[in-house]
């Protein structure tokens, strides 16, 4: 029993890591958005300057 409550924890673990990192990113995606929109170019001109892929 013991080797299934570890296992457990360790995906609660990963999934509560996921979701905090995912939060980060969006809030990241969100400033990236904003200061394209400040500089009146695209989102992918404001990756571009940061040397970033869409995709990242």
């Amino acid at each position: 029993m013991r080797g299934n409550v570890d296992v457990q924890k360790a995906l609660d673990d990963h999934y509560r890591s996921l979701h905090e990192y995912n939060a980060i990113k969006d809030i990241g995606q969100m400033l990236f958005g904003k200061c394209a929109e400040l500089d009146g170019i695209t989102t992918k001109e404001i990756y571009e300057r940061f040397g970033l892929e869409l995709d990242d």
